[in-house]
């Protein structure tokens, strides 16, 4: 039983419903594309999502200090769950890269005699698109922790602000005091 739809099968019926007879070799290459073609789909979604964060955050730091101490804590809570929210649809794709990075070079080796030139290849290129993709994913988990930082790194200074204020009101009422 599953409980969610698999985004590998749709695109790989697809593309395999234009070949008159698919064998079980096709079907599996086939598989293994569409599934690296989801992966990479994803990514370049979180690429984008990343790509405006980024936009937004550093989009105040050419502004008037007023205007980034003027950010409200609450956007920049909203900016890091969503930082943190791109980071975790980047999560899973190392553990299903590097299964996939095992699947196609075993497939390759132990099936060599029998696969075909065609089908080789195409696992090549699934190889080497998979080592681009693991690449990718480390740049954007990259990214998002830089986010995180940033974002953070804006926070601690509007905090410092409130509590410099806290200070002087603090010294202010001891002060009248004495």
């Amino acid at each position: 039983m599953r409980y969610a739809e698999l985004h590998a099968i749709a695109p790989a019926l697809e593309r395999i419903g234009k070949d008159a007879t698919p064998g079980s070799v096709d079907m599996f290459a086939t598989l293994v594309e569409a599934m690296v073609d989801y992966a990479a789909d994803i990514l370049e979604q979180s690429a984008k999502k990343l790509n405006a964060i980024s936009q937004r955050v550093f989009k105040r730091y050419g502004a008037p200090a007023r205007a980034i101490s003027r950010w409200s804590n609450r956007a920049l809570k909203d900016t890091l769950v969503e930082s943190r929210s791109v980071g975790r649809s980047v999560e899973p794709y190392p553990r299903q890269h590097s299964r996939l990075q095992r699947i196609a070079p075993y497939a390759l080796d132990k099936g060599q005699k029998w696969i075909g030139e065609s089908i080789q290849a195409r696992l090549k290129t699934v190889s080497q698109d998979l080592l681009s993709l693991a690449d990718f994913e480390v740049h954007l988990t990259d990214k998002v922790q830089f986010l995180l930082d940033a974002v953070l790194g804006f926070i601690t200074p509007s905090r410092m602000t409130f509590f410099k204020v806290l200070t002087i009101v603090w010294w202010s009422a001891f002060s009248a005091d004495a």
